[in-house]
């Protein structure tokens, strides 16, 4: 069983590469972000990341742990539409200092040692009710995604400018190979 987190920055092709893994018959979890900002967008005072990062974020960690301890239980190869390390790296793009307490946290949940990361893609950039960042803040959160996953120990992987079938032969190659990532 190995848990394979697939990141990036916004709008750089994370989701329609997982939604394909799925249709292919992989285990995904989606992105806890966006139904994070989907259930908050409906409540009348909701906690979102554009008016308090902090506090999103830690709804966003809740959500992700009960997504590791299920996606563990299913002792299958699986893949993730971001993990827990993701919201180090939006705390860090927002200026926002980062407890050692949350570090220490996070390393008790150990993901596959290669992270794939899906480079910023202005072509395919766009925002939607849930990106509400433009593509310059887009590559910020990519290179701050990738430097807290190194710091943390994990080799990166970056996901080339290709087809979805391209990038998914990339991820599978990668991980029958027990090739290193970039």
């Amino acid at each position: 069983m190995s848990l394979y987190i697939i990141t990036g920055g916004p709008g750089s092709g994370k989701t329609s590469l997982i939604q394909s893994l799925e249709s292919k018959g992989y285990r995904i979890f989606p992105e806890a972000s966006r139904m994070v900002i989907s259930e908050q967008q409906e409540q009348p005072s909701g906690t979102l990341p554009w008016t308090d990062l902090h506090g999103f974020q830690h709804l966003v960690f809740e959500r992700q742990k009960r997504d590791y301890h299920a996606a563990k239980e299913l002792q299958d190869i699986v893949f993730l539409d971001r993990g827990l390390p993701d919201g180090l790296g939006y705390m860090k793009s927002g200026g926002l200092l980062i407890p050692q307490e949350l570090k220490e946290d996070i390393v008790q949940f150990p993901y596959a040692d290669t992270v794939f990361l899906t480079p910023p893609w202005k072509e395919i950039y766009k925002n939607d009710s849930a990106r509400w960042e433009d593509f310059e803040k887009a590559q910020d959160i990519f290179f701050s995604l990738k430097e807290v996953y190194e710091d943390l120990g994990y080799t990166t992987a970056t996901l080339p400018f290709d087809s979805i079938e391209k990038r998914i032969d990339f991820i599978l190659n990668c991980i029958s190979t027990g090739k290193k990532g970039s």
